[in-house]
């Protein structure tokens, strides 16, 4: 008679299978998870250390890099906080000429309209 998934029966045998199918799942999952995380956190650390050896190497001729770029670089700053008059003006105008036509007809239409 208890049909609903809210029964003791139901209710008891999902918690069975929880408990004996899904959970040993869950835990091999887990145990593959910790396996793989743990080799990828020592092929890293590997990695860092042939890096960290090398970065010693390379900070003596990226200093003498940098010290040659920042000789060349002396031109102006290009100002961008003012608007750009190309596109922007041409847009402006274009708006401003359509909006007399559409004032001119309304108008117009209303001078037609009172006759």
């Amino acid at each position: 008679m208890a049909k609903s998934m809210r029964s003791k029966s139901k209710r008891r045998f999902r918690a069975i299978k929880r408990q004996n199918v899904f959970a040993p799942v869950e835990e091999a999952r887990l145990r593959r998870l910790a396996a793989k995380q743990a080799e990828a956190t020592r092929v890293s650390d590997n990695k860092n250390n042939k890096n960290s050896m090398d970065y010693e190497a390379q900070t003596t001729t990226v200093e003498e890099d940098t010290q040659a770029v920042v000789m060349d670089v002396d031109a102006p700053k290009i100002s961008t906080s003012t608007p750009k008059n190309g596109r922007y003006k041409g847009k402006k105008k274009g708006k401003k000429r359509g909006m007399g036509k559409t004032k001119r007809k309304i108008l117009n239409a209303l001078v037609h309209f009172r006759r």
